[in-house]
């Protein structure tokens, strides 16, 4: 694959802001055009307002981690992106204002899936939003991860090593099937985005979610031989067990970190994989979370069934970013700890639901 750069950005402005970022190209075998829909898919994770604090976040400034400050900058960077589809993680203020503010610039569509905390000050969830000229609800999958583990392994399990808590997370997804209105036959897309467990210390966790995600898209599946696309905060980096499970269909077996699974249960996993193509083209010094203790990349978009990338938006690095004086996010015009993954993909709005048998 080869890759071109359009340079948005206005000459003698050296500072880097969401959307003058500039848009790579991607050449790969140029497929026949009348068997693809361009489709622009944001995937972000906005940073609920119940984690902005001062104690958290101190290398912000006190203003731009206000909510009257940043709900404005968070609507027009996605304003700006024009994007199709959206893919939203932590959204905390989803009735309160997101809801009406997406709604404002197209997007009448939506499926929310609000985590079930016990904590009442993590409220957030994740979001699927579209416009609705296009596109018919097919069917909607809400997923709660902590049922699904205490369903799957037992209570006992998901209370092990003595702590209530070690798979009940609270983490989220959502899957929605649209059916298109603009084709004259009957084709589709699924569109799934979720939020797994943030702790590094606990990649036996994020692994697990993440092979349950896997294994609920392999439900609608069946139902529906749509392309999909996949996009979330999966907080795990670039050569994590969970990227490997999602892109590569494997998990190293003697990955210390997963030395609290079983070797039924990590072989159960590895049998399990989907193999997804993961469409961003990260390279060497990329982030898609930045503060100031941590610089990496955490976002992804997956996808599977054909669809193929045709361009997006560059990510900054941490080095640039420091040049410019930025120690770390939100700040100025970003208004999350997360940068947006805006990318063009070409869909093949080809495939029809499976025949029942």
């Amino acid at each position: 694959m080869t890759m071109t750069v359009e340079n948005r950005s206005a000459v003698g402005k050296p500072s880097i802001t969401p959307c003058t970022r500039p848009l790579i190209h991607t050449v790969a075998g140029q497929p026949e055009e009348s068997k693809f829909e361009r489709v622009r898919v944001v995937s972000y994770n906005v940073l609920a307002q119940c984690y902005c604090r001062s104690s958290i976040f101190h290398w912000s400034c006190r203003g731009d981690i206000k909510w009257n400050r940043r709900k404005g900058r968070i609507t027009k960077e996605i304003e700006e992106y024009k994007a199709d589809f959206l893919l939203l993680q932590e959204l905390d203020k989803f009735s309160d204002y997101h809801r009406g503010a997406l709604r404002s610039l197209g997007y009448d569509g939506y499926t929310y899936v609000q985590r079930k905390s016990v904590d009442a000050q993590k409220e957030d969830g994740v979001g699927i939003f579209w416009k609705c000229d296009d596109f018919e609800v097919m069917s909607e999958t809400p997923v709660h991860f902590n049922a699904i583990a205490e369903q799957s392994y037992g209570i006992d399990y998901a209370q092990k090593k003595n702590n209530p808590r070690h798979l009940l997370r609270d983490s989220v997804g959502a899957i929605t099937v649209l059916q298109s209105t603009k084709h004259p036959s009957d084709v589709g897309i699924i569109l799934a985005t979720c939020h797994l467990f943030w702790n590094p210390a606990h990649a036996d966790v994020k692994l697990l979610q993440a092979f349950h995600m896997v294994e609920q898209i392999r439900d609608v599946l069946s139902e529906y031989d749509y392309p999909l696309i996949l996009g979330g905060d999966f907080n795990s980096v670039p050569n994590s067990t969970v990227v490997s499970f999602l892109s590569g269909g494997s998990i190293p077996y003697n990955d210390p970190d997963l030395r609290d699974l079983s070797s039924e249960v990590l072989e159960m996993i590895s049998k399990r994989g989907m193999k997804l193509q993961n469409m961003y083209q990260y390279e060497e010094g990329d982030i898609t979370n930045y503060t100031e203790p941590f610089a990496d990349v955490l976002d992804y978009i997956f996808v599977k069934g054909g669809v193929q990338a045709s361009s997006f938006l560059k990510l900054p690095r941490a080095k640039e970013l420091v040049k410019n004086g930025v120690k770390g996010f939100p700040h100025g015009p970003w208004p999350s700890d997360h940068i947006a993954l805006v990318a063009d993909l070409k869909v093949p709005f080809l495939s029809k639901p499976a025949q029942e048998s």
